[in-house]
């Protein structure tokens, strides 16, 4: 299988990153073969490629995020006993924001794996 990735948001912003990228790519390969993954297998095989294949040992907050997040709530969530609950959550007449401050960060640069 070939595939390509392509993208105009700045490496190293926090706004993108290798578990979601990870899982998306999952996420695909499990609709284009079939492989009846559950949203659970999805969160840990993603987890996992990140640790196995890609060097960084992150956590599961990406994936659990991509995964169980819906619009218009708030996702409480315990990565160590994987419960989550879905919180609805009205913001009224205020909005979110999302902000680049071009803060660069590579978790393999300042120790994260250990």
């Amino acid at each position: 299988m070939d595939y390509a990735f392509t993208s105009d948001i700045p490496l190293g912003t926090r706004m993108s990153s290798s578990s979601a990228l990870a899982f998306t790519l999952l996420g695909g390969v499990n609709d284009l073969f079939d492989l009846l993954l559950s949203n659970w297998d999805m969160v840990q095989n993603s987890y996992y490629s990140n640790h196995q294949f890609m060097g960084v040992r992150g956590g599961k907050l990406d994936q659990f995020a991509f995964m169980f997040s819906r619009p218009e709530e708030l996702l409480l969530l315990n990565c160590d006993i994987h419960e989550f609950k879905n919180i609805r959550a009205d913001f009224g007449p205020y909005s979110r924001l999302l902000m680049n401050t071009n803060v660069k960060q590579n978790h393999l640069d300042f120790g994260y794996n250990n």
